[in-house]
């Protein structure tokens, strides 16, 4: 989620000085004062000479020698020294690579209670350098390195609690750590907490307030922030709609190297929103977007392929695109593979996988896959028959705003299958569904209201099955 932090920059005045006299330490950015400290056995100014070096403000930049200075101040017991040693170790900057070794010394540099140490430990327990990955041991080790005033981690424990992730899954929490993150000046924190504002995820929704955070966090250069505020444009959500500045930000932040960014540019030139419509190139940018490993890309890349938009139709394509967004974590992916194998589409017909990949996206949050594990229980195809069990699907996937769940549970209430028969509920779910857009829901209410001089068919209309989403749901950094 947080981009590495290079162990470098201003150190901080009111950092407590240790192996060596402290009236000793040199001046932050005085290369010659802190080199001769240094080498007097300060090893405080050793750190600061190592980020001198490192950063390449005031002299050349070195990581070969900013890694001797941070070493030698570690192998004189200064654990800040050592939690920078470690990071040029694990990724063989300045030094040959040695992993385990770097976890080691992140570990020790942690329990001595040295906030980056800390910060660097959590990250390698979350992506397993150097050892297992053990995302409860990623927390503690981010909670600790918060609690030592280190904001980026506060975003990482943020992050964790919002997908509950090696933690129990709580978005109040996440907010306040998301929050702390933001005000101890870490943009992706900003844009996080943005978007829980943005979505009413833990606290309630005040698209203002998250419009202000996406603002200032792009301003900070935070790709994820610049994309969310383009979003923001886009909708005309916190602020007015502005298609135009929408694109510009998009534009931006994917010439920046956000692939995320690249695959919204291509939505907007595939739709013509905020640019002139531009489908083949709307191709390349999603294909840039998927290979990179944006997840949305490659969804996005699967439905033009699927649909011949900007291309010709290549149903293959369009499954391997589908399959590789949710490899790579995109429920809308996973949904849309589902669509194709009820289909035979690309891929063998097999409603089986059909339903464990409606299901995943479903159990993800996603609606439409409630809404197509709903469709595969109504109709007995690929899991037994159980209406009962479809309407609550249904139901799931009408409350997250999908107009053909709301469609489908309306004729199970009209009909009183696998539910009460209710004609007043199979309205208000009608309605929901026809101001969602589904104009079949739409006519349903009209013939409801005249049941008594046209009466209903005896049987219920074929249950709606999931239609592939594209470009245009939020993807939201969270």
């Amino acid at each position: 989620m947080s981009n590495l932090r290079f162990p470098g920059g201003d150190a901080p005045s009111s950092r407590p000085a240790s192996g060596g006299d402290a009236s000793r330490t040199c001046k932050p950015n005085n290369v010659a004062e802190c080199t001769e400290q240094c080498a007097a056995g300060n090893m405080p100014s050793c750190v600061e000479a190592g980020y001198i070096h490192g950063d390449g403000r005031l002299v050349p930049k070195s990581e070969a020698k900013a890694v001797e200075f941070h070493k030698k101040a570690c192998d004189g017991g200064n654990q800040e020294g050592c939690a920078n040693y470690g990071f040029y170790l694990e990724f063989g900057r300045g030094v040959a690579r040695d992993v385990d070794g770097a976890f080691a010394i992140e570990k020790r540099a942690c329990e001595a209670k040295v906030g980056y140490g800390c910060t660097r430990l959590g990250m390698m327990y979350r992506e397993g350098h150097g050892t297992t990955r053990d995302l409860p041991a990623a927390a503690r080790a981010f909670s600790a390195a918060c609690e030592r005033g280190e904001a980026v981690s506060c975003t990482e424990v943020g992050v964790l609690l919002a997908r509950g992730r090696g933690v129990a899954k709580d978005d109040a929490k996440a907010v306040e750590y998301y929050r702390r993150a933001c005000d101890g000046k870490d943009a992706l924190g900003c844009s996080n907490l943005g978007t829980m504002y943005d979505r009413g995820r833990g606290v309630a929704a005040d698209p203002s307030r998250a419009f202000t955070l996406y603002r200032d966090a792009c301003a900070q250069n935070e790709p994820s922030a610049c994309v969310n505020l383009g979003s923001m444009y886009r909708r005309g959500s916190g602020t007015t709609k502005d298609p135009a500045r929408a694109v510009a930000l998009f534009r931006k932040a994917c010439d920046g190297g956000s692939l995320r960014a690249c695959d919204e540019l291509g939505f907007a030139l595939q739709k013509g929103e905020g640019v002139t419509a531009d489908p083949a190139q709307a191709v390349q940018l999603y294909r840039k977007a998927c290979e990179g490993g944006e997840p949305g890309g490659c969804s996005d890349l699967g439905f033009v392929a699927d649909n011949g938009i900007g291309m010709t139709a290549d149903p293959t394509l369009s499954a391997n695109a589908y399959a590789r967004a949710c490899e790579n974590g995109s429920s809308i992916g996973c949904s849309n593979l589902a669509n194709l194998f009820t289909k035979g589409r690309g891929v063998g017909q097999d409603d089986g996988k059909a339903a464990a990949l409606y299901k995943r996206a479903c159990d993800e949050g996603y609606e439409g896959g409630c809404n197509g594990l709903g469709f595969l229980y109504d109709a007995g195809r690929g899991v037994g028959r159980d209406v009962t069990r479809a309407a609550l699907y249904y139901k799931q996937a009408c409350d997250g705003g999908s107009r053909l769940g709301c469609d489908n549970i309306g004729l199970l209430y009209q009909y009183g299958d696998g539910v009460s028969k209710d004609a007043t509920t199979a309205k208000t779910y009608f309605k929901r569904a026809c101001d969602l857009g589904n104009k079949a829901s739409c006519d349903r209410i009209t013939k409801l209201s005249a049941r008594v001089v046209q009466p209903l068919p005896v049987k219920r209309d074929a249950p709606q099955t999931a239609e592939p989403a594209t470009g245009g749901v939020e993807r939201v950094t969270n």
